[in-house]
């Protein structure tokens, strides 16, 4: 079994099982992001993967995800690839813009963006049921055609950025279309 652990989707955002994960494993698995994030309490090796995709999978180590595994991570790779695998989760992006909007789950739904263009057509599909909408991005991320949404369904768009850092930015988009500057970009249709 394959263990994979959430880091958080910033620092001090772990939790204290995933702590413990780290600590007693003879071996750590993760992005530089990752590996960073939780550098201090890592005991036994680590290597830093900059390729998910073409990693070898490693029974007896514990691979680290940024935020949740199964939020968009790499638990939910790993699992696509039928690994059986033991999570231990974590603090996600998305439960940061939650809690910094005030927004519930429940009213939600999650669209990840990542590295893809073709999700305009999902999130028209989505706020047409009136429910708010977390969209994953990135630095590529079209705020232009998500405000175009906004507006076509009265809904209030916001771009929150580098959630759970120093640098964090939450900005309302209204007139001016701000710039996307971060790779760890979230967009959000806040349906009213």
């Amino acid at each position: 079994m394959v263990k994979v652990v959430g880091v958080g989707a910033a620092p001090n955002q772990i939790t204290l099982e995933a702590i413990k994960a780290v600590s007693k494993a003879n071996k750590v698995y993760g992005s530089k992001r990752a590996i960073e994030t939780v550098k201090e309490y890592i005991r036994g090796e680590y290597e830093i993967i900059k390729d998910f995709s073409k990693m070898e999978v490693d029974k007896d180590a514990v691979f680290l995800s940024t935020g949740d595994p199964m939020v968009s991570g790499l638990g939910t790779l790993l699992a696509k690839r039928g690994y059986d695998i033991e999570v231990v989760p974590g603090i996600s992006s998305v439960q940061l813009v939650l809690a910094r909007l005030k927004m519930d789950l429940c009213e939600c739904c999650v669209v990840d963006a990542h590295a893809k263009t073709d999700y305009i057509e999902e999130i028209e599909k989505i706020v047409k049921i009136r429910r708010s909408i977390i969209i994953l991005g990135d630095k590529n991320t079209d705020l232009r055609k998500i405000k175009e949404v906004a507006e076509k369904f009265n809904a209030q768009l916001f771009l929150c950025e580098n959630l759970g850092y120093e640098d964090e930015r939450i900005v309302e988009v209204t007139e001016e279309i701000p710039e996307v500057r971060s790779s760890l970009a979230i967009a959000v249709l806040k349906v009213k």
